[in-house]
């Protein structure tokens, strides 16, 4: 609904501008949710990885037409993901030299390790 308003005030440029900023905000609450949280075993980095190869074709093709919207559309979400993909890696090589985190690592995977037995 966000474009409707942009068109009826500005015409198409101003609805296209309004949907690539919209494209950009869309990723914002899971960046808002990676940045608070330390724990991202839910995080999928392929689909980021993704997100962000697609940004950055969207931006580059409108820095190649000169459509304001598109490169608008690729740099928020280009930087979105890259935000996430950022805090993901962070997070990661910090817990790695952590030996807090990878003994509860272990332990975790030891007790999933007897639950399974016992069955």
């Amino acid at each position: 609904m966000a474009p409707l308003p942009a068109l009826l005030i500005g015409g198409w440029p101003m609805a296209g501008l309004t949907i690539g900023l919209c494209y950009g905000v869309q990723f914002l609450p899971a960046v808002v949710g990676v940045i608070r949280s330390a724990e991202h075993t839910g995080v999928a980095r392929a689909t980021w990885w993704m997100a962000l190869v697609e940004a950055a074709i969207w931006l580059l093709y409108g820095l190649s037409i000169g459509d304001l919207p598109l490169i608008v559309g690729g740099v928020g979400g280009a930087a979105m993901s890259a935000l996430i993909l950022g805090r993901v890696w962070l997070v990661a090589t910090r817990s790695l030299g952590d030996p807090r985190t990878a003994s509860s690592y272990r332990r975790s995977a030891l007790s999933a390790g007897r639950a399974l037995a016992r069955r």
